[in-house]
């Protein structure tokens, strides 16, 4: 029967659909956020090509689905990174300072310690 093979395809995503009416409900529910914004313009994801209303649910959805979140740093002004780890990384690797630890700074303290008390043995021969 040649009327079962019939499709209607979606011109965003290039599902199929057997009717009209399922291709119109396809692209409600998948291609609007809701009624209002069936005449906004329509964003691909450059990753996966899922389509978004406004750059505001592409950004969430960049940040939920491919942990992308373009965080520029807090201490230059000319990196941005594409991931918390990225961040992270330029972070540790161009901004902090190199932690001291307790052990260190106790050495560092015994060390003078010692040193004054030569120093005070010194001044009483």
């Amino acid at each position: 029967n040649t009327h079962n093979k019939v499709k209607f395809d979606c011109d965003i995503c290039g599902e199929s659909y057997k009717t009209v009416k399922g291709l119109e409900t396809h692209k409600k529910n998948k291609h609007t956020e809701n009624r209002r914004t069936e005449n906004k313009a329509h964003i691909n994801c450059p990753i996966c090509c899922k389509v978004y209303v406004n750059k505001l649910a592409l950004q969430r959805h960049m940040t939920a689905a491919h942990k992308i979140i373009n965080k520029q740093c807090d201490y230059c002004t000319d990196f941005v990174a594409k991931s918390q780890e990225e961040y992270d990384f330029h972070i540790l690797k161009y901004h902090s300072q190199p932690q001291t630890s307790k052990t260190a700074i106790n050495d560092l303290i015994m060390e003078t310690v010692e040193e004054l008390d030569e120093a005070i043995e010194d001044d009483e021969q």
